[in-house]
């Protein structure tokens, strides 16, 4: 029953194959353990393994039935399976009976059960190899990355389908494939194909080789691809992206898809990749913790769409991918105490007046400065900012955002006519600022006087010096032993 329920979820939205071989996997395994054990609890263990795995195998194998039987036979094959499934049933009770009239070991007849579900492997996986093959990827993986996808019911299954988006990684065709149970052809550098490793994987999946030599070749094996209902992948942008952004479309795939009769261009976009190890990102942007990745499927395109209007939709599909994407994450402000957190000890954020302030102090002083920036804070939601680009300036930024304020950084160098334009428009009561930086920026020829007159300034001078001592080690401490949740909901205003 459990193993059932699994495979039904896995089989919700696509039939899962591979789950077959696996199935037969364990119960082969099980079969072979079970006459083998003496403790009951080991014997129950492998009894409730056979029957999870026997749910992995009969779930698809019905699901199969019913998905590829048109609806005027169903009933017939239906009928047809389970009068086997009796006969093959009753077959087997007649076996059971002779070996215990003939005597004959238990364990000869669990050994004869091991050979049958044998055979049931080898032939799923003969019959059956790539979505083997795929659900072993799949199993691999997950355990890596976690992927959603959008839009497959805008692939269509009763034509050839031209997949074009955007080329982000050297795992791109793992990802398409994993995102879409259909088997995939896609179209290679013969440069990587060639390769040794490479080449008996890229046969298997039938890839196309394709080489600036011999291009006409390939183009002719996607049209035929296509003509026969297939589905093709190729990348227009011609190579890996170098900035994570998306390149300039050749005209390339249009030599394919002009002998065409029968086949639609499907335009898609892959979000999460390009802070993956397999991508050119630079090492400081590239991440090692699991990914969150995206493929989005757009709607059914002409056959003969452009390369500039095929770029623009998967434009907009990136837009669509990063617009949900952001609606999963917090806000800055829990975002940068995170950040902060994992930082720790280490080097957070240094300026060229020689400030250098771990993860854990850069908290602290943020945590410090806001409570005391919120007792003297007025009701307006927009703050006024007059500071360097500098570490103070950074913490009087995220001091104000934890207290829920709209920050509006005021530019010195922009004239006094443009400043006071500004403070108007947003509404600015309050300015934080800094005494030492408006002594500087006096002596640089730039009065900020005016700028001043007609709002509270609240200089950080001030703020720093209503600061203990016993408060900033109570603040570390807190900083250093509350998990990153309880921080956040102490610290930052809702």
């Amino acid at each position: 029953v459990f193993g059932s329920i699994l495979a039904g979820k896995i089989c919700k939205n696509y039939i899962e194959k591979g789950l077959i071989s696996l199935g037969a996997f364990g119960i082969s395994l099980m079969l072979y353990v079970i006459p083998n054990l003496e403790n009951v609890y080991t014997l129950g263990l492998a009894l409730f393994g056979f029957g999870f795995f026997a749910g992995f195998l009969i779930v698809p194998l019905n699901t199969i039935i019913q998905l590829q039987t048109s609806t005027q036979n169903l009933g017939k094959v239906l009928a047809g399976n389970n009068f086997i499934q009796n006969i093959s049933m009753f077959s087997f009770l007649v076996i059971t009976a002779s070996f215990g009239y003939f005597n004959i070991p238990t364990q000869s007849l669990f050994y004869l059960l091991v050979v049958c579900a044998l055979f049931l492997l080898f032939f799923s996986i003969k019959t059956l190899p790539k979505p083997f093959v795929r659900y072993i990827i799949k199993l691999l993986f997950n355990m890596r990355y976690k992927l959603s996808v959008e839009g497959l019911k805008n692939i269509p299954s009763d034509k050839g389908v031209l997949l074009l988006g955007n080329h982000v990684s050297f795992i791109d065709g793992i990802v398409l494939q994993m995102a879409y149970d259909r088997q995939i052809r896609f179209v290679i550098d013969r440069y990587y194909y060639e390769k040794w490793y490479f080449k008996p994987i890229l046969d298997f999946i039938g890839a196309i080789p394709l080489s600036t030599k011999g291009s006409k070749h390939a183009l002719s094996l996607v049209t035929k691809s296509l003509n026969d209902g297939e589905l093709v992948v190729l990348f227009p942008e011609g190579h890996l992206t170098y900035n994570g952004n998306i390149d300039v479309f050749h005209r390339g795939f249009q030599m394919a898809t002009k002998d065409v009769q029968n086949a639609v261009i499907v335009p898609f976009y892959m979000r999460g990749l390009w802070e993956d190890s397999f991508s050119y990102a630079s090492s400081k942007t590239k991440s090692q913790k699991n990914r969150d990745i995206r493929v989005c499927f757009g709607k059914v395109m002409n056959i003969e769409s452009s390369p500039s209007s095929v770029k623009q939709e998967v434009f907009n599909l990136s837009i669509n991918a990063w617009k949900s994407y952001i609606e999963t994450l917090s806000c800055v402000q829990k975002m940068w105490i995170k950040s902060a957190k994992k930082t720790g000890g280490s080097l957070c954020i240094a300026d060229s007046t020689g400030v250098e302030l771990s993860g854990h102090r850069f908290m602290t002083a943020v945590f410090m400065m806001a409570s005391k920036l919120k007792r003297k804070i007025k009701k307006t939601q927009n703050m006024g900012l007059l500071l360097p680009t500098s570490a103070g300036g950074a913490l009087g930024n995220i001091a104000l955002l934890t207290l829920g304020k709209t920050v509006v950084n005021l530019n010195y160098s922009s004239g006094t006519k443009s400043l006071l334009y500004a403070i108007e428009l947003a509404d600015i009561k309050q300015i934080v600022t800094s005494s030492k930086f408006i002594f500087k920026l006096k002596a640089k020829g730039f009065d900020m006087s005016e700028i001043l007159e007609g709002v509270e300034v609240i200089y950080l001078e001030d703020i720093k010096a209503s600061m203990s001592k016993a408060q900033g080690l109570f603040t570390l401490l807190a900083v250093k032993l509350l998990p990153t949740s309880l921080l956040s909901s102490l610290y930052v205003k809702k």
